[in-house]
């Protein structure tokens, strides 16, 4: 599921799997021009509205040590860390783990 911000902005990439509980942000991108104008924040907006159509009580993601902005908008959504896998990306940077409970409606 991918869901595209307006004039082509930003998106945000989902995964699904059958009979599962959890879903995964795979990748969420703002354009730079868009950048601080809240188009990350409706867009995780979105992201938890899509999960919570779909039934699921979790959502996960991951994002770079380095990518504070990234961090810092997760953690103004409510997200909560939960872990690091080292050496993740191919830089070798490691990433750190988020996960958001969804309510159900």
């Amino acid at each position: 599921m991918t869901r595209l911000a307006q004039n082509n902005e930003g998106y945000a990439l989902l995964l699904f799997r059958k009979n599962s509980p959890k879903a995964r942000l795979y990748s969420l991108a703002v354009s730079d021009s868009a950048r601080g104008k809240g188009v990350g924040s409706a867009l995780l907006q979105d992201v938890y509205v899509c999960v919570q159509e779909k039934n699921c009580t979790e959502i996960i993601a991951e994002t770079k040590q380095t990518n504070t902005a990234m961090q810092h908008l997760f953690e103004k959504a409510g997200w909560k860390r939960f872990g690091t896998y080292r050496d993740y990306y191919e830089d070798g940077t490691d990433a750190i783990r988020y996960h958001k409970k969804v309510e159900k409606v």
